[in-house]
């Protein structure tokens, strides 16, 4: 599909094996699947929605901060710190 190839070039472009199994999360109406660096730590991360209109709802825009942004920060050099 569009989805998983555009997954998979996500991947690839960050380093990561595009072989590998997702981890995969269900929240509700959103499914979550993580794909994970050496380190093991989330570098993509793909959220599926199930019934949702084609549109930006609160309802994203909390789980793209609670899934993603909190658990990043960039350091003073550019480079990006993942907080466990």
């Amino acid at each position: 599909s569009a989805n998983r190839k555009t997954v998979e070039y996500v991947a690839a472009h960050n380093g990561l094996d595009t072989g590998q199994e997702p981890k995969v999360l269900v929240n509700g109406d959103m499914i979550h699947y993580t794909y994970v660096d050496a380190d093991n730590h989330p570098n993509v991360i793909f959220t599926e929605l199930i019934d949702y209109p084609h549109a930006y709802t609160p309802e994203v825009a909390w789980a793209t901060w609670d899934q993603f942004f909190v658990h990043f920060k960039r350091k003073e050099d550019g480079s990006i710190e993942y907080l466990q």
